[in-house]
């Protein structure tokens, strides 16, 4: 499942225009790799491109009109199974679901037209850029008014849905997001100690391990050390600024500040010195699928990844990186002094403002959330619920689940934060530009602080042109 990160200019639209395009359709506008870091099932799961199919509404939620109404969900197709489709269908076959399957285009031209989704998958950083554009239902009333979804037993990462308080959505699930798996066999391989699982490693610790783990063939790469979604890059950051309660934009989100803080300067060296040393991904040299399955494969020795991925690995098979070979580690901290560990995805689903049937709608979205589908979701181990209330259905059957869950426990009282989101820009253009200049660096043509400066420089003319296109 690979990740792109990579917002392309149409030729025939100026640089401004796309920026009204991208922000306005951010909400799926970002690589598929990040969206399945919040706990989706199976990333590697087919799904068809569309599927029209009656629905039942949730019993708790307001009377929708007899006549038939269609609602049209962007989503995966692995988002909604077949039985729970039914049970929807049984229960209310006035109301018609079209689905369609998730897609950056698709729904910029649905946006454009004014059509949107009614329901569509999206991550918490979005929420606001959305917001501002004026796309998404204010859900604060329904709310109020459900019995299934109690405002007390949301989840922490309800904060990225949480704009001026006001609720726009919710997480589909979450994760301590940085937190990491190692495999077993690449310690032994390369015969160095594995770490207390319980205990945070320090980035410079880890930049160590990840070179040590690292297993060369010639000029081929058998087994990278350490692997992180460098999509996730904008937002790894912003936690390693927290450490030190430190933001990444100004107050009002008119700039970026890259290359006069210390802290980020520094940041940003360590995984700029560990592509110049090969012990992770890059641009010259990348996954040809995705990491979390080149951790499967027995190609990456510690991958970057929350608690959703432990419902990968419990069902992969894989005599090198299944379960009884993988281990949790807590996530990594700078200084060691403090350790943040947010979601920073929050994938979740949102109603459409231009929502001909926001009360369907809002059927749909609470049953979703809070009735069968939520509760397979969290058995599934696929990512921490949304509610609190279905903690415990987590699943702790298996020796690795259960080292799962003691080491999430851990990271949950560490997650308490929510990163500060920038309306005016999608962060995927931080990636983007980290990307390409750093391909630049390892090909020679570029200094370490050239590549800051270009980051800097891109990201802030995004911004500007967001501010000039919201105004």
């Amino acid at each position: 499942m690979k990740d792109t990160h990579n917002p392309r200019t149409p030729s025939t639209h100026s640089r401004r225009t796309f920026l009204r395009v991208l922000v306005g359709g951010s909400g799926v506008a970002v690589g598929s790799t990040l969206l399945a870091a919040c706990g989706s099932p199976n990333p590697a799961a087919d799904a068809t491109d569309a599927t029209s199919v009656p629905v039942a509404a949730s019993t708790t939620a307001p009377a929708v009109n007899s006549s038939t109404v269609t609602l049209t969900i962007m989503s995966r197709g692995n988002e909604f199974s077949a039985e729970e489709t039914k049970a929807f269908t049984d229960a209310n076959p006035g109301i018609v679901i079209e689905r369609l399957e998730d897609d950056a285009t698709r729904f910029k031209a649905m946006l454009a037209a004014g059509t949107p989704p009614d329901i569509f998958r999206t991550q918490g950083p979005s929420v606001p850029n959305l917001i501002n554009q004026g796309v998404l239902l204010d859900l604060t009333p329904y709310f109020n008014a459900s019995s299934m979804l109690k405002t007390d037993d949301l989840a922490p990462s309800i904060n990225f849905y949480r704009v001026d308080g006001k609720l726009y959505g919710m997480p589909k699930d979450w994760s301590p997001d940085l937190s990491m798996f190692a495999s077993k066999s690449a310690f032994e391989d390369a015969g160095v100690a594995l770490p207390d699982p319980a205990k945070p490693l320090l980035y410079s610790e880890l930049a160590t391990i990840g070179k040590q783990l690292t297993k060369r063939e010639g000029d081929r790469t058998l087994r990278f050390g350490y692997a992180y979604d460098s999509g996730l890059l904008p937002r790894m950051l912003q936690t390693i600024l927290l450490e030190k309660d430190q933001q990444m934009y100004a107050p009002d989100f008119s700039t970026i500040t890259l290359k006069d803080n210390p802290l980020a300067r520094e940041a940003l060296q360590f995984f700029f010195d560990l592509s110049k040393e090969q012990a992770t991904f890059t641009p010259l040299n990348p996954s040809a699928s995705w990491i979390g399955e080149d951790f499967v494969k027995g190609q990456v020795g510690i991958v970057q990844y929350g608690y959703w991925f432990s419902g990968m690995i419990s069902t992969t098979e894989s005599p090198i990186t299944g379960p009884d070979q993988t281990v949790m580690l807590t996530s990594p901290s700078w200084f060691g002094t403090k350790q943040v560990n947010p979601t920073v995805t929050a994938t979740g689903f949102v109603i459409a403002q231009g929502s001909k049937n926001p009360e369907a709608a809002w059927k749909l979205f609470e049953f979703y959330n809070a009735g069968a589908p939520a509760e397979n979701r969290a058995k599934s181990g696929w990512g921490v619920p949304g509610l609190k209330s279905l903690y415990s259905l987590m699943p702790a059957e298996s020796p690795f689940q259960q080292q799962v869950q003691t080491i999430l426990k851990q990271e949950i009282t560490n997650s308490d934060y929510t990163l500060s989101v920038n309306p005016y820009y999608d962060d995927s253009v931080f990636g983007t530009s980290w990307t390409t200049n750093l391909e630049q660096a390892l090909r020679g043509d570029l200094s370490f602080d050239q590549v800051i400066e270009n980051i800097e420089t891109d990201v802030n003319a995004a911004i500007a042109d967001g501010k000039a296109t919201s105004a």
